[in-house]
């Protein structure tokens, strides 16, 4: 008997978290190492080596089960794992070209060998590394940073510890992307977020800065919501990360936020999805004044990158060398790539923006402090126009970056940004 279901469908291109509501149908019955038909049709755009992730209907995939799934037309097999928060979402990734206008449909195969996973996660007590076979890709802190900032003659004092940020980031061949406690920048924490100049009832607060040591605002890690160890797919964890105030003599939370990422490899690189949701839980607005910087993802690129080498380069064709003129700043971009040579070896960054974050294309913040000294990047949606967060509005941002070494062409960015933005039609059948 067919059961004819109205299910959520999410589509990841590459593990975003862009959802994609359909109306299918789903059945049960067929064979019985058959759990599930998926039929995937392109639309006009490519999606090479695409993820995606089908919500299934309750009880359609058993607890402990083993599967993979298989592609009909050439019988390859493609890893595929389930989703820690939600057994019933399974996650696969696309094996190599999906031209635009083609569909392919895939079976949810029951299998007798466990996947092999070469995606893994190391816990040291203070941070999560999360690592692409050997290879460590990222370090997420959910302790404050361990090593002692750098005071140099330009530094202020940072009296107040954060954690929640991500330092280091690497290249596939092991090269430091990011940077925390620069000279003169203390506060700069190698890949975080926070705002800065906000009002709360009569009072400004400044969540990004750490300088002053009364603690009256605040942004940390508080605990996991999942964590993926280890997947054929992707490793990554979703954390609860809390900003807080000093009210009434209290440290206070007002803003709930979650960090969700995801790591997996690309054929010229390595991928992580970095989506943030926040959440305001004062019956009092949060002002967000206009500024020029500040948001949910800020980059600290090396000060030992070679001087003259950095140069960022955007989805709009602004060209900026980094330490030079400031032609890319303040402009909006769909993304940005950035790259460096460090030791003669070149290596960067390509940040994507989702086109549906708010205020896309985002303004740019990209400033250089100068030679030896590094700079950061960043989208800031309040860059031109503030605006406020009322109580229990839920606001999401997604961005996907790509690490690599050398270089990549602006095509090739834009080709990743396309397939990012990515919205195939799914459908889920019985077999």
């Amino acid at each position: 008997m067919m059961k004819e279901l109205q299910t959520c469908v999410k589509l990841l291109s590459y593990v975003s978290v862009v959802p994609l509501c359909l109306f299918f149908k789903v059945g049960y019955g067929g064979e019985s190492n058959t759990y599930a038909r998926i039929h995937v049709e392109a639309g006009e755009i490519s999606g090479e080596d695409s993820i995606l992730a089908v919500k299934l209907p309750p009880a359609s995939l058993p607890p402990g089960a083993v599967f993979v799934i298989k592609e009909m037309e050439s019988g390859r097999i493609l890893p595929a794992q389930r989703h820690p928060e939600n057994p019933q979402r399974i996650d696969f990734r696309l094996d190599g070209p999906f031209p635009a206008g083609e569909d392919r449909t895939y079976l949810l195969k029951k299998s007798d060998v466990p996947p092999v996973s070469h995606l893994r996660q190391l816990d040291d007590g203070n941070g999560l590394v999360l690592k692409v076979s050997d290879q460590e890709v990222l370090r997420y802190n959910y302790r404050p940073y361990p090593n002692k900032p750098w005071e140099g003659p330009s530094s202020p004092p940072v009296a107040r510890e954060r954690s929640g940020n991500i330092h280091p980031v690497r290249s596939p061949q092991g090269q430091i992307l990011s940077e925390v406690f620069p000279d003169g920048r203390g506060h700069h924490l190698g890949v975080w977020g926070a705002w800065v100049n906000t009002r709360y009832k009569d009072r400004s607060y400044d969540f990004w800065n750490l300088q002053t040591p009364d603690e009256k605002e605040l942004v940390e890690f508080d605990h996991w919501i999942w964590k993926q160890a280890e997947g054929p797919v992707f490793t990554g964890f979703k954390a609860a990360q809390s900003h807080t105030l000093m009210l009434d003599g209290e440290k206070t939370p007002v803003l709930s936020e979650t960090l969700e990422l995801r790591v997996y490899p690309g054929d010229e690189g390595i991928f992580f999805d970095y989506t943030v949701e926040q959440e305001w839980l004062m019956d009092t607005p949060l002002i967000l004044n206009a500024h020029v910087y500040g948001g949910v993802m800020s980059w600290r690129y090396p000060a030992t990158w070679e001087s003259g080498s950095g140069l960022a380069v955007s989805s709009e064709g602004e060209v900026q060398r980094l330490g030079g003129d400031q032609s890319a700043d303040a402009t909006r971009a769909r993304w940005l790539k950035v790259h460096g040579t460090e030791a003669g070896q070149t290596a960067g960054f390509l940040i994507m923006s989702h086109p549906e974050n708010f205020r896309h294309p985002e303004p740019l913040r990209i400033l250089d402090d100068g030679p030896a000294k590094g700079g950061y990047v960043h989208f800031t949606p309040i860059r031109n126009e503030g605006w406020q967060l009322n109580k229990r509005e839920h606001h999401t941002y997604r961005y996907r970056v790509f690490v690599y070494d050398g270089t990549i062409a602006p095509a090739k960015a834009e080709q990743l940004w396309q397939q990012f933005a990515w919205k195939p039609k799914i459908s889920v059948s019985s077999h």
